[in-house]
């Protein structure tokens, strides 16, 4: 069964390789999706099965260990059938 998640990550330095690191990982799990900056926050719509989403965020909270967890904000949120993962 296929899930729909909005990630945010709060605290970030913009421009720091963060949007290409979490592209290159949702594209190894076979996600589809976006992400952008916006100021200091990343923006994160992920489309997949729950297991790989949950790797997702497992990665994301590994590759910025210095984020408290509670700045990283996930919820469920519509499915806007993206065909693959972007950059934006």
């Amino acid at each position: 069964m296929t899930k729909h998640i909005q990630i945010i990550i709060r605290g970030l330095k913009h421009n720091s390789g963060n949007r290409f690191r979490t592209f290159f990982m949702a594209k190894q799990l076979g996600l589809s999706g976006l992400v952008r900056e916006d100021h200091e926050k990343l923006i994160i719509k992920a489309e997949g099965s729950e297991e790989k989403l949950k790797k997702l965020i497992c990665y994301l909270e590994q590759e910025h260990p210095e984020i408290p967890k509670q700045i990283i904000e996930v919820r469920d949120i519509p499915k806007e059938f993206f065909d693959e993962f972007l950059i934006l």
